[in-house]
């Protein structure tokens, strides 16, 4: 899977994002596939586009997928979306309780284990310290109960159990770098191995590094992106 993408959350009332993904992955029985899409956001506006994706074996027909191909859409998120991404920009004093509460329990908590110091790295010019690592399945539930817990809805013994045994039908293991000066995530690469579901099983390789951190982008607005019926997804569009 290739990945890009750039963020700006300097304005709250106007955020600026996109994101492009190009992936391929082997299906079990099915050969390999492909999918590739991008997602552009102007303040509320969301705008997005179906770059190609494959048939999976004639289980989507063409007949469904066509109108969408190539063709950007736009749809206009609810007013409380800003707001929620403010969240994580916000100085603390203009922060709820439970947005403390959130970013305290985020901040707490380490999402790997098995860490080993591979030494120091330059990065895009950035001097970090490379680690090898694996994700920490125990760990991750805990902050997921705990975020639940935070913002009303609590887990019972059964829903956590549920949890892990979700999270045991992946592993992670991989390698991050962070910055040197101020201890900051700056890349990392690995591999997700998916565990046989179902008939369906599969390895994801990622890479992710940030760039340009504190720099203003723009992002482009599409030229003829159409507004997004959600009823088309169901055929009221054919």
């Amino acid at each position: 899977a290739d990945m890009s993408g750039a963020y700006d959350n300097s304005e709250s009332d106007n955020p600026e994002f996109s994101f492009k993904v190009d992936a391929e992955a082997t299906v079990p029985e099915i050969g390999e596939q492909n999918f590739g899409a991008e997602i552009r956001l102007s303040g509320n506006d969301m705008y997005f586009v179906l770059n190609g994706i494959s048939d999976f074996g004639g289980q989507l027909p063409s007949v469904f997928v066509a109108p969408f191909l190539n063709q950007w859409f736009v749809m206009t998120l609810p007013e409380e979306y800003a707001e929620t991404l403010a969240t994580y920009n916000a100085e603390e004093s203009e922060m709820t309780e439970e947005e403390k509460a959130l970013k305290d329990l985020f901040e707490q908590t380490v999402m790997f284990t098995g860490v080993k110091d591979k030494g120091s790295e330059e990065i895009d010019g950035v001097a970090t310290t490379h680690y090898t690592v694996e994700l920490d399945k125990e760990a991750l539930t805990t902050y997921l109960a705990g975020s639940m817990k935070i913002v009303g809805d609590e887990l019972n013994e059964a829903d956590i159990e549920e949890l892990k045994s979700g999270l045991e039908a992946f592993d992670f293991s991989g390698d991050v770098w962070i910055t040197e000066a101020d201890k900051t995530f700056k890349k990392l690469s690995g591999t997700i191995v998916i565990h046989e579901t179902e008939g369906v099983s599969g390895e994801l390789a990622i890479n992710y590094t940030m760039g340009n951190i504190g720099e203003e982008i723009v992002v482009e607005i599409p030229e003829g992106a159409e507004e997004f019926d959600p009823l088309t997804l169901m055929g009221g569009g054919f």
